[in-house]
């Protein structure tokens, strides 16, 4: 009932014809969470640079706007990330769990997906960047996921969660 909100909302392009059409990410049905391999000591080693590197830094620490702004600029040559990923996919993301855990300030699931989307961008590979919520309590979370495939997480923590937006 709140007529300045509905007005305001319709400005922004967000309700009525002028909408934007929204993608999302399929839902997802697969992990890669539980896919890891033998730790050697080159990952220990990697795992704390790899953490805050400055183009990194940059993003995680600039607005969230710029922050989705570059993440929907997809790499040339890609391959479609509505279809399962490939092995030089799933080799970044093998990659990237060895070191994740070691690396500094762990936990954080924007931190941690921002890491994983610039290797799999170095390696010109794309993922969906999914954010969803929960109501009780609220709580807000994000992942990676290309196709049906989650890059970051078990399925079991995403089921509580409806998502929201996929960049």
């Amino acid at each position: 009932d709140d007529g300045d909100l509905i007005a305001a909302l319709h400005e922004a392009g967000l309700t009525g014809a002028a909408a934007a059409p929204r993608h999302m990410a399929p839902r997802a049905n697969r992990s890669l969470r539980r896919h890891s391999g033998p730790v050697a000591a080159l990952d220990i080693l990697a795992g704390a640079p790899m953490t805050w590197g400055p183009s990194v830094a940059r993003r995680y620490h600039g607005p969230f706007e710029q922050l989705v702004g570059w993440a929907q600029h997809r790499p040339l040559g890609a391959a479609d990330r509505n279809a399962e990923p490939s092995e030089r996919a799933m080799a970044v993301v093998r990659n990237f769990q060895r070191r994740w855990t070691w690396a500094l300030g762990r936990g954080r699931c924007l931190h941690r997906a921002l890491l994983l989307m610039t290797m799999l961008r170095r390696a010109e590979c794309d993922a969906w960047w999914v954010f969803g919520v929960r109501t009780y309590p609220f709580e807000a979370h994000c992942w990676l996921q290309i196709g049906t495939t989650v890059l970051d997480d078990p399925l079991t923590r995403l089921a509580a969660y409806e998502p929201l937006m996929s960049v």
